[in-house]
């Protein structure tokens, strides 16, 4: 047995391009945010249980306890205690941070101790979906019991604390989702504000019509275009100096699409609005979309915060976090 508390912490995230994209060939591009989320799993003989008693927690500890037992892992006997500072149900990835901060403790339980902490790449040539797998992998399957099934994508950028690009492994003989991307760390080049906004809609419905929408050609064709372009533009060091027109372009050309097709809100129309004239240099909605999290991109840490000012005065807003790590 544990003497001593089992300890993860992960990341929430914001989804910068390539959210509906990327099973049908696009790559995606994600940015760890400052907040986290904190797991502590005292060992005390007694049933795996939440300190603070919760119905749906409940139900996920009995859905990771199926899971381990698929996965031949032992599930502590404990009590979990959770702190976060990462908003629910904002598009900022809260349900990857906890499924992975759990899967992180239940493989130190079962003696992986590697798996202590969240997790950086020395090297920008190293594949994040190699170096982690085993994580990843156990995380994402927990994450299935929120949205099913879960991509991988947030979970794998809940591990990491720099830009991350997701390529999408096209090998027939994989077997199963796993695994299921090429992941590389990268770096942008412009400051980031992000904001929530309540969902209109269920994801699960939002998802849908995505899916259903994206079978046109003249919207899947359009939208993998402008994303790989946005994604490659984003990652050079030289884009204010030469490519800030196109990259607006690019940003306003994808939003306009996932808009169309029916995955904006009113609320988040709005709010890009805002951020526009407050000064930003491009803006879309991020994510599954209906509300949830919208994205802005600003030229310099003083323009984010002036970006950011002027959408925590929006209507029904959650949340509004600035990522000056560029």
């Amino acid at each position: 047995m544990h003497t001593t508390p089992i300890h993860a912490e992960m990341r929430g995230k914001v989804l910068l391009f390539g959210e509906h994209l990327i099973f049908h060939g696009a790559s995606a591009l994600g940015l760890p945010l400052p907040n986290v989320l904190k797991a502590v799993v005292c060992v005390d003989g007694k049933q795996l249980r939440f300190k603070k008693r919760d119905v749906v927690l409940r139900k996920f500890l009995e859905h990771i306890s199926v899971v381990c037992r698929t996965e031949h892992l032992k599930v502590p006997t404990a009590s979990i205690e959770l702190t976060s500072s990462i908003p629910k149900q904002s598009g900022f990835g809260s349900s990857a941070a906890l499924s992975t901060a759990l899967a992180s403790c239940i493989l130190q339980y079962n003696g992986h101790a590697q798996y202590c902490t969240q997790y950086t790449i020395d090297s920008s040539t190293k594949n994040v979906a190699e170096e982690h797998a085993t994580l990843w992998r156990l995380a994402t399957l927990f994450e299935d019991f929120f949205h099913s099934p879960s991509s991988g994508i947030d979970t794998a950028l809940s591990m990491q604390e720099s830009a991350l690009v997701l390529e999408r492994v096209r090998d027939t003989n994989t077997q199963g989702r796993f695994p299921s991307f090429h992941c590389y760390q990268s770096h942008i080049h412009l400051a980031v504000v992000a904001a929530s906004y309540p969902r209109s809609t269920q994801v699960a419905a939002l998802i849908a019509r995505a899916q259903s929408a994206l079978q046109r050609v003249e919207y899947i064709s359009k939208l993998i275009a402008d994303s790989n372009r946005a994604i490659a533009l984003l990652t050079k060091q030289d884009i204010q100096e030469k490519h800030t027109e196109e990259f607006s372009i690019l940003v306003e050309s994808i939003h306009t699409t996932l808009r169309d097709i029916g995955l904006s809100s009113d609320v988040l129309e709005h709010a890009l609005q805002c951020a526009i004239r407050a000064g930003a240099i491009a803006a879309k909605m991020s994510g599954a979309g209906g509300g949830g999290a919208l994205v802005c991109f600003c030229g310099n840490s003083k323009q984010a915060l002036v970006v950011a000012d002027a959408l925590r005065d929006t209507k029904d807003v959650r949340e509004v976090i600035v990522s000056l790590c560029t």
